[in-house]
């Protein structure tokens, strides 16, 4: 029997259970296993997860880009396209205490697209693999009738137990790296200079001013995978681990529903750098939405307990880490997941986030 249903109507996280529940009955019976020491190649973590040996995991990831979806060339070069494109799969392999080895780069390009255009957006992938430690080496390449498309697949390897979303504990500090909501800011700062160009297009020269922005500007177009952040947790004993892809909402969300567990999270404690601040109030936003609800800040939200927090931060104070911030902590599973304010105030915190196929 087909279902008619729209996608629309069970968003993204919907479609990937759906989905989930196809795959996974076409793997041979106790394959996928979901215990933390399991060898899991089922879906529900940042990468898929399998082990050819013990000891010794193998991480494969993949994540697409669409023009008008994922970018707009407008305003993001395409080496910022290519740079961004492969971070978004090094973060999913960091998130899962691995290093990435081999990526494979697939691309659909419409008429538009110049040879120039093309050598930049390998070059931006290139030079993030370099970086990271990732070799390019294969991928397909397609015409497009419509937008232009570009799909990165990666592998990387984990030695030990693989960070999973599965592993909080109540008594876990729920904490998170850098800032939060600042990829969000730029996005929104890059959109409205885009709207008052068209509007003035060939009047008096327009150009936008972006200094001001710069900070959470580059944060949108080039963020950054947290590799170091990701072998000292591995180091202090973290347990659950998830990258901010969606906002820190759904991601720990995902967090909850896979480990079981409740969360409280305090809104004061968001880190939101001062840009993003000022950029939310000349919108008339809330900065605490964008850190909840914007994404592809591709920070690390994790859990920890308190001992294993407090030697993180004593073996860690040399070395050039992003900060973190403990932002909650981890409850029974009947509390929900509420958002606290010092003043008092406590509601339940929705699974925001970016979703595909509702927006």
């Amino acid at each position: 029997m087909t279902d008619s249903t729209p996608i629309s109507s069970i968003g993204e996280f919907g479609l990937i259970e759906k989905i989930r529940s196809i795959v996974e009955q076409s793997l041979p019976e106790g394959e996928v296993d979901t215990s933390p020491e399991g060898g899991s190649i089922g879906i529900g973590d940042d990468a898929a997860l399998f082990q050819p040996r013990p000891g010794r995991s193998i991480l494969l990831t993949t994540d697409v880009a669409v023009e008008g979806i994922h970018f707009d060339l407008t305003y993001t070069s395409l080496q910022h396209l290519g740079w961004k494109a492969m971070v978004a799969n090094l973060s999913d392999i960091a998130a899962m205490g691995g290093e990435p080895r081999y990526a494979v780069v697939t691309v659909a390009l419409p008429a538009k697209i110049t040879v120039e255009m093309v050598e930049d957006l390998y070059i931006g992938a290139y030079q993030a693999c370099r970086e990271y430690g990732c070799r390019i080496v294969g991928g397909d390449t397609s015409t497009s009738l419509g937008n232009m498309m570009i799909s990165i697949a990666m592998v990387g390897d984990v030695a030990g137990k693989p960070f999973r979303r599965a592993d909080a504990q109540v008594g876990d500090l729920l904490c998170v790296s850098g800032y939060v909501g600042s990829a969000h800011a730029g996005l929104k700062i890059l959109q409205r200079e885009k709207q008052r160009f068209l509007e003035s297009r060939g009047e008096n020269g327009f150009r936008p001013n972006l200094e001001p922005y710069k900070d959470v500007i580059e944060r949108h177009l080039m963020p950054r995978p947290q590799f170091d952040l990701a072998r000292a947790l591995r180091r202090a004993g973290v347990h659950a681990v998830i990258d901010v892809s969606d906002g820190i909402s759904s991601d720990a969300h995902r967090i909850a529903e896979s480990s079981h567990v409740g969360m409280e999270i305090i809104e004061e404690d968001l880190p939101i750098h001062p840009v993003a601040r000022e950029v939310a109030a000349e919108f008339g936003d809330s900065a605490v939405d964008y850190a909840l609800f914007g994404g592809e800040d591709y920070e690390l939200l994790f859990t920890i307990p308190r001992e294993a927090f407090d030697t993180l931060q004593a073996r860690e104070v040399t070395v050039a880490l992003p900060a973190v911030s403990v932002i909650g902590r981890i409850l029974d599973a009947e509390e929900g997941l509420t958002l606290v304010s010092r003043t008092g105030t406590r509601r339940m915190l929705p699974a925001g986030g970016w979703d595909h196929f509702s927006h």
